[in-house]
């Protein structure tokens, strides 16, 4: 610490001056206490605004204690401060496994150019963690080199090398990765098959559809599905045939195979598609595999009744006398592509069947009973679901995890323990029975060790999209830089439900470099993506991710978006922030008129009230506006603009969905989840009617049906 600063610290305790912020105490900590206390203050000041905290942050990797070191290596990458790049790699030839694995991390998100050739000589290192830490340091730092560079290291003698390599290579590699990936795809492991096959989909080159075909065949089931999910993903019509003949060979491979046929433009596989809208089995299945396939490529209308449009087909089936599964899974589908494309011909038949509008939620864990609080229930928990004579399983589970989650916090948990739920909640969470899972992957949440992370990425290999979709949704509940890379790795895949289920996982747990990174996806997928970004946008507003000075005019673009949700949680999100209106269009006064939903009004005041604070708008133009809509007839626009609603802590939150009845759960639907705060939840309940969140505003939650909702003016 520089002398001026110390005699100014002095100064100020020894005239016993209040401290204004948190800031000056935790700068001030890291110069004085003890290493724990240094340890935990570079942990907060990552969260602070990179020029508030730069020199602290590079003093701090000079620090007596090794481990605050490394967690300000940690810290400078997060915020990527190029200036810390130099010292960094110095730390490249440490002996200390740890220190370069950070640093590689940590010079990844850095992305300064002059550390390539450092980063790229690690490729080879004889420690394997370094090797797979440089791969990800490499892909992260990006350029025209990296996948040569990359390329190598499929040829290392260690499996979880080959492994990183090829996840790596997945998006960014071309036709000149087509041979080294085609190679392994027999590589004797199997994980390393089923990731370089990820890849060879990605590439999008019709050569690579035979090593795909071929690998249909392979011994084991994780290679197959890779295959599918792969074939689906390359696109290719060759692909049809084969896809078809796996609905015959059992539930799990005819999932994935409808999955991927809905990613094929071609008749031949939207023919398969509508044929399995007749088997009750598969319905719901095919239905989502069509709304995916118009999704990317349109539906245009047919005068063929043997070849009809995907509307026509499914609006044919709401008028027939199928079983009700049938029919309630073409309505949802045509819910959803009532966003995309017309659906007028089919409105009739909708009308007639359509569920009741979603107007009730229940909180916490109603539906449990009283959580058990100590080691020793939580162990006799964990036994009797083992047990074959478990009578409710998804109750005990219920009671489980929140009682895990208070044991970690507090540290209270032996370690025979918490291999015991390990074990058992891994085994439930990869159960067929998708209800049972649901209950196992929210208990993983609610425990949120580290270990439990683990066992919620290994899902992602599971054939169900519904559960892939899930974890992914999940890994909100675990921060860390492995987090964060398997999300921006879902993030990239092409699935409307898991992209939607990562965007809202970042909004979580991603950083600065997330942001630009979820906007692009929005636009590219629309909704509900663009929906759910916008939600995790404001969420990392709210977390002080992102600030108005550097992306706010990135979040004024998006706020051209005629969608309701993403105008509320753009205006959310600039609430947060504090920032000024955008321009005329963009401005929370005139959001608030009557003609705007009710969900930006909410927000609206929000923003406009919190500008006026921060003196970014005018008081005098915003107090009276404010004070004409506290009389509006909508009492959650009246509620916001009165201020009768105290916007207070964020909370973790559960919700249950149900229609109107309030019995009938909406289990597995697109919903929108309305806060105090002005955010907008929008995404899928679990096959429990469940919605999960790491962090809600407490108070009056409205819950909607996006279907229903009309696009802005």
């Amino acid at each position: 610490m520089r002398p001026q600063i110390f005699v100014a610290l002095l100064l100020t305790l020894c005239l016993g001056f209040e401290w204004p912020g948190r800031l000056p105490r935790l700068i001030y900590e890291l110069g004085h206490a003890e290493p724990a206390q240094r340890r935990e203050a570079v942990r907060r000041l990552k969260h602070y605004a990179a020029d508030a905290v730069r020199e602290p942050l590079l003093e701090a990797l000079e620090d007596a204690d090794p481990e605050v070191r490394l967690e300000a290596a940690v810290a400078v990458g997060e915020l990527r401060l190029h200036e810390a790049a130099a010292a960094l790699a110095s730390w490249l030839t440490d002996k200390d496994e740890a220190v370069v694995t950070t640093a590689l991390q940590a010079l990844g998100q850095i992305a300064e150019p002059t550390t390539r050739t450092a980063l790229v000589r690690l490729l080879v290192d004889p420690r394997a963690e370094v090797r797979k830490a440089a791969i990800w340091a490499v892909h992260d730092l990006g350029g025209a080199d990296t996948e040569q560079a990359l390329l190598g290291s499929l040829e290392d003698s260690e499996p979880s090398v080959r492994l990183a390599a090829a996840m790596a290579l997945y998006g960014i590699a071309d036709a000149r990765a087509l041979a080294a990936l085609t190679a392994h795809a027999r590589d004797a492991d199997a994980e390393v098959r089923a990731a370089a096959l990820t890849a060879l989909g990605g590439l999008h080159d019709a050569r690579a559809l035979p090593p795909l075909l071929r690998a249909i065949d392979d011994p084991a089931e994780l290679v197959h599905l890779a295959a599918l999910m792969a074939l689906g993903d390359l696109g290719d019509a060759g692909a049809v045939v084969a896809l078809r003949a796996q609905l015959a060979a059992g539930p799990r491979m005819a999932k994935v195979a409808l999955a991927a046929l809905g990613r094929i433009d071609d008749p031949r596989a939207q023919a398969v598609l509508i044929d399995q809208l007749g088997d009750s089995e598969w319905s719901g299945t095919a239905a989502d595999a069509l709304v995916e396939r118009v999704r990317r490529s349109g539906d245009t209308p047919s005068d063929d009744p043997k070849h009809p449009s995907v509307v026509q087909a499914l609006a044919s089936l709401l008028a027939s006398e199928r079983a009700p599964a049938q029919i309630a899974a073409a309505a949802q589908a045509l819910t959803e592509l009532a966003q995309l494309v017309s659906i007028t011909e089919a409105e009739p038949a909708l009308l007639r069947v359509k569920p009741a509008p979603q107007v009730r939620q229940d909180e916490g864990g109603a539906h449990a009973p009283a959580p058990a609080v100590d080691e020793a229930g939580v162990r006799d928990t964990l036994q009797h679901l083992r047990g074959a004579d478990a009578a409710d399983r998804q109750a005990l589970l219920l009671r489980v995890g929140p009682a895990l989650g208070k044991l970690e916090a507090t540290h209270a948990l032996s370690p025979q323990t918490r291999e015991l739920a390990m074990e058992t909640l891994g085994t439930l969470a990869s159960a067929e029975d998708q209800e049972l899972a649901a209950r196992a992957i929210d208990a993983l949440r609610w425990f949120a060790a580290k270990e439990a992370a683990g066992i919620v990425a290994k899902l992602m290999r599971s054939p169900s999209l519904r559960k892939r979709a899930r974890a992914t949704f999940a890994l909100s509940a675990f921060d860390g830089d492995e987090t964060r890379k398997l999300l921006r790795y879902l993030l990239m895949r092409p699935t409307p439900r898991l992209a939607t289920a990562a965007v809202l996982a970042l909004g979580e747990v991603g950083d600065q470099r997330d942001a630009a990174a979820i906007v692009r996806k929005a636009v590219r997928l629309a909704w509900p993506v663009n929906g759910a970004a916008a939600f995790a946008l404001a969420r990392m507003a709210a977390r002080g991710v992102i600030k108005k000075r550097t992306l706010g005019r990135t979040l004024c673009e998006f706020a051209a978006s005629r969608e309701p949700y993403v105008r509320a949680n753009v205006a959310a999100a600039m609430a947060s922030m504090a920032a000024p209106a955008c321009n005329e269009s963009v401005h929370p006064l005139r959001w608030l008129d009557a003609t705007h939903a009710s969900a930006l009004r909410v927000a609206a005041a929000r923003w406009a009230r919190a500008a006026a604070e921060a003196g970014e708008l005018s008081a005098a133009e915003v107090e009276p506006a404010l004070r004409h809509c506290a009389g509006d007839a909508d009492p959650a626009v009246a509620k916001a603009c009165s201020r009768q609603t105290v916007v207070g802590k964020r909370e973790q939150s559960d919700v249950y969905a149900y229609q109107n009845d309030g019995q009938q759960l909406l289990r597995n639907r697109l919903v929108a989840l309305r806060f105090v705060d002005g955010t907008v939840f929008l995404g899928y309940s679990d096959d429990n009617g469940h919605v999960m969140l790491r962090a809600a505003a407490t108070g009056e939650r409205i819950l909607e049906d996006p279907a229903q909702t009309p696009l802005e003016p």
